[in-house]
């Protein structure tokens, strides 16, 4: 909500955010070349000095926006592994996330992974990109042990990709007996969902 103070001008506490949120809507329509501070500037509606203003560069909004992504995925991920490990157990799970985001989220998998794979030309973004990669890791292993975890983001990692990249579906049954190699091998991993 913005206001204004005695000197006439706007407060707007929440314009960065905003401008970021547009920055995500235009490389979802136009792709990160399409990243541009008019552009952004349209989308956000807001004047284009607001955009230099709050950003130095075009690398320093396209950080935020790789950013604002990652936060999304990785809320989005606890919430679809959570209800689903409730439901269907660990294996079930973990299915049930590779159908949500290779079939009925593939869209949004593949901003993600324009995103994600940004850092390839943009250096300042690797580490950004490493965390997002560990996001799943991370959720993971609240329901395994770390190598368990590790395996499990090496194939998450994997499956996404391809579905990314080659617009393939993976529905449930394609990756459960995969995933049921991994979890069956793994003394640290029950198919249930609850620790040891």
């Amino acid at each position: 909500m913005s206001t204004t103070h005695g000197t006439g001008r706007r407060y707007d506490p929440e314009r960065r955010r905003r401008i970021v949120e547009a920055g995500l809507r235009v490389v979802a329509e136009r792709g990160i070349s399409g990243l541009t501070f008019r552009a952004v500037a349209d989308a956000a509606d807001v004047p284009l000095g607001s955009t230099t203003y709050h950003f130095a560069d075009k690398d320093e909004l396209l950080e935020a926006v790789v950013e604002l992504s990652r936060e999304r995925n990785r809320e989005f991920t606890e919430r679809t592994l959570r209800d689903g490990v409730e439901r269907l157990g660990l294996l079930g799970g973990i299915c049930n996330l590779v159908e949500e985001l290779t079939v009925r989220q593939h869209r949004l998998l593949v901003l993600e992974h324009d995103l994600f794979l940004s850092a390839l030309r943009h250096p300042r973004l690797r580490e950004q990109s490493r965390q997002w990669s560990h996001d799943f890791v991370d959720t993971v292993s609240e329901y395994t042990g770390p190598a368990t975890a590790e395996t499990l983001g090496l194939l998450f990692d994997g499956i996404c990709l391809q579905s990314a990249l080659f617009d393939v579906m993976f529905f449930a049954s394609d990756v459960e007996p995969h995933l049921r190699v991994v979890l069956g091998a793994a003394a640290d991993a029950p198919v249930d969902g609850r620790r040891r």
